[in-house]
């Protein structure tokens, strides 16, 4: 197995969903989780948006915030279009 493989593998090893909202007017879902000592929301969709500039790369994410649990460090706060 190469190194990066090893790597993505052991990275989901890590990966603990603990809630799921979906939004009330809309097809989003908000997912919180951690992952590799870090606190993470998103706002995820189904599909891919219409128009590109509503999601983060081609992640169906339109918002995302990450936070080191360690020293409570926000590292990623992003919303799509800004």
């Amino acid at each position: 197995m190469a190194k990066d493989e090893r790597d993505d593998h052991e990275m989901g090893d890590e990966l603990t969903i603990t809630k799921t909202t979906r939004q009330a007017a809309g097809a989003g879902t908000w997912v919180s989780g951690r992952l590799n000592g870090y606190r993470f929301d998103a706002l995820v969709f189904h599909d891919h948006a219409e128009n590109p500039d509503f999601e983060l790369g081609e992640s169906q994410i339109s918002k995302l915030w990450v936070q080191r649990v360690a020293d409570k460090t926000e590292v990623v706060t992003t919303a799509a279009g800004k």
